[in-house]
């Protein structure tokens, strides 16, 4: 049975993150002039990796992201 958490950061950006089998993914919402960014990390036993995205980028309509906020 795969393991599920989710939990609201607490932080300068808006974010949440869950656990998935052994790894945490963890993702912000952050406004920086004027623009929203996309901050994605995973994490496992101490080794971490992320990527940063635009909200051009990510093509994701802001409509769907309003729940991670």
């Amino acid at each position: 049975m795969r393991e599920t958490r989710v939990r609201r950061s607490e932080g300068k950006g808006r974010g949440n993150s869950f656990v998935m089998e052994s790894k945490t993914f963890e993702i912000d919402l952050e406004e920086k002039r004027g623009k929203i960014q996309v901050a994605i990390w995973e994490k496992k036993k101490g080794i971490s990796s992320w990527v940063r995205l635009g909200i051009d980028e990510s093509r994701v309509p802001l409509g769907e992201l309003r729940p991670l906020y």
